[in-house]
């Protein structure tokens, strides 16, 4: 399947507008750095965006050359959907460490959802030869190449993640919808996760994604059938359901 194209708004390049609501903090030389970097954090892990980038960029006004704090702003804008805006921003991040896995990563995840998979691939390659036991790049290099048709590779990925993280997917539920809202192709990757739940014995989470790969278009059922990694739940009466429902 051909990812359908799509129109993102073009934002500036240091502090976008788009990624905040309202002005930084008062006060800022009275501030220090790691305070305004810790409560960024702390609004960022509840999803308050505008704010985050707020108390990031006041870390950044205090130390310009802070990796940290311009990938911590990246993210408020990739949460925001501002692709263009967070590109730019982790891209910042990576000149000024060039040793940062995660942020990286997240460079990957800003190309991959510009659909500039050549440059989110090798984002994402560097970030893992960083830091190869790092989650986050090895599920969605696994999700982008299975969207490229590279099914063996992805699958390989998406395993690896899995076995890293088993619950990584589950606590980036806006990301993942993220690659939906875009048409990549999403059958391989969700049957791929499907598997790796399954052969983990988690039933639950085994039905979510073969109902997603379902929904995604996923034809070949016959792999739950002949797959080792179903051998553990193929015989539980709800995948059963499942399969006589298809």
């Amino acid at each position: 399947m051909t990812p359908r194209a799509f129109t993102v708004v073009t934002l500036l390049l240091f502090l976008p507008a788009a990624c905040v609501t309202g002005p930084a903090p008062a006060a800022e030389g009275r501030r220090t750095f790691e305070a305004c970097l810790a409560q960024g954090r702390e609004f960022l892990s509840h999803k308050l965006y505008g704010q985050a980038a707020a108390e990031f960029q006041a870390a950044i006004a205090i130390k310009p050359d802070s990796a940290v704090a311009h990938n911590g702003l990246g993210l408020c804008c990739l949460r925001q959907q501002d692709y263009d805006a967070a590109a730019e921003l982790f891209e910042k991040s990576v000149a000024l460490d060039p040793a940062y896995a995660e942020a990286y990563s997240n460079l990957g995840g800003a190309y991959s959802l510009r659909l500039q998979f050549a440059q989110a691939e090798e984002a994402y390659r560097k970030a893992l030869s960083l830091s190869p036991a790092l989650a986050a790049p090895n599920y969605w290099l696994g999700i982008l190449l299975t969207n490229l048709g590279r099914n063996e590779e992805g699958a390989a990925l998406i395993t690896r993640g899995y076995a890293l993280d088993p619950g990584f997917l589950q606590n980036n539920r806006e990301t993942l919808a993220s690659y939906d809202s875009l048409a990549y192709d999403m059958r391989e990757a969700y049957f791929v996760l499907a598997a790796a739940c399954a052969s983990a014995g988690n039933v639950e989470q085994t039905l979510g994604y073969l109902s997603r790969a379902k929904a995604a278009g996923f034809t070949d059922w016959e792999r739950i059938k002949k797959d080792k990694d179903f051998v553990k739940v193929r015989n539980d009466p709800r995948i059963r359901k499942f399969i006589s429902g298809l």
